[in-house]
């Protein structure tokens, strides 16, 4: 739908209700123009080792590496997708978001429990 469009049906609404609807779609069509939905998703931090002072071959794990960062990471769902892992006895395949982090840019695939769509207005009409 394009803008204009979007425009002449707005002249001509009478529901009020409706009318707020569409306010809300036309804004988030400007935001947004992919129609893509944001998401809040939590990223894992890969391990970081520091050497220890005075030894041969021992290394500490740095805090705050080896874990997921809390579910703030502000995102916009993409689509779903596929990964597999393989094990001993075979490939197992599983369901993966394709999340792009609306900060940097970067994209990834995280599962499904590691991410909340959030609600827009229109959402609740």
């Amino acid at each position: 739908m394009k803008p204009h469009d979007l425009e002449e049906k707005l002249k001509n609404l009478k529901d009020n209700s409706t009318y707020e609807f569409f306010e809300a779609f036309k804004k988030q069509l400007k935001e947004n123009p992919y129609g893509l939905r944001r998401v809040v998703y939590k990223k894992f931090i890969p391990v970081e080792w520091e050497h220890v002072e005075g030894t041969i071959g021992c290394r500490n794990k740095k805090e705050g590496t080896g874990c997921y960062t809390e579910m703030n990471i502000e995102g916009l769902f993409h689509a779903w997708g596929q990964t597999w892992e393989e094990f001993q006895n075979g490939v197992g395949n599983s369901t993966v978001a394709i999340i792009e982090d609306l900060e940097t840019g970067d994209i990834g695939m995280y599962p499904p429990s590691h991410f909340k769509f959030k609600r827009s207005y229109y959402d609740k009409v």
